[in-house]
């Protein structure tokens, strides 16, 4: 089902599973088949891993993934962090200078010469904030393919959920309905081994 779902989303049609089973019988191990499955067929991989220890840490998972992919280390200063995020997304956002913004209040990159970081407490600029990250995810799909994976989703945070909803609603379904709604209609679900439980989903989407 995965390899049917991958084609549809090269022919343009994005696509949403879940994989769910009992902790230990193989969710992980699947994803890592499928990938290898693709060869090196085009693509961009979006990884999130959700943990419990980070379950009340607003997007928490887009925080470790932007981390892992900048390079940006805990005695960087507010410049050089800057410096690392603008090198990954430089090519990847039409509007740099905004786009750091919010990027850099997400990593809490502190204000430095050229840079104030959003105010999160501001209504207008977390929305705001919501709309770059999906216009940059958009964007970068028009490019090529995007492997989207989510582990362990039992633990996401709610912040992320309202991301990811405002991601995969525009894939499959209206925006209207919101991210619960789309979670529970998500377009492909498969079961690993006898007496799979939805307790324990990884999910993986292409766009």
């Amino acid at each position: 089902m995965l390899a049917e779902m991958w084609q549809q989303t090269l022919a343009g049609s994005g696509q949403v599973g879940v994989i769910s089973g009992e902790p230990g019988i193989g969710k992980s191990r699947l994803i890592r088949q499928f990938r290898s499955s693709l060869g090196a067929s085009p693509r961009d991989v979006l990884s999130l891993q959700c943990s419990p220890f980070h379950i009340n840490t607003p997007l928490a998972p887009e925080i470790e993934r932007l981390i892992r992919a900048t390079g940006i280390h805990d005695t960087d200063n507010a410049e050089l962090a800057l410096a690392k995020l603008q090198s990954l997304l430089a090519s990847a956002v039409t509007d740099l200078k905004q786009a750091l913004r919010y990027y850099g209040a997400v990593l809490s990159i502190p204000a430095c010469a050229g840079y104030e970081p959003a105010d999160f407490g501001s209504p207008f600029e977390r929305e705001r904030a919501f709309q770059v990250f999906v216009d940059a995810l958009v964007a970068a799909s028009r490019k090529q393919p995007i492997l989207g994976i989510v582990e362990d989703v039992q633990w996401m945070d709610p912040t992320t959920i309202e991301l990811l909803g405002r991601v995969i609603a525009p894939l499959s379904w209206r925006t209207d309905n919101g991210p619960d709604h789309a979670s529970r209609r998500l377009q492909g679900r498969l079961a690993v081994g006898p007496g799979h439980s939805t307790d324990h989903p990884a999910e993986a989407g292409g766009a």
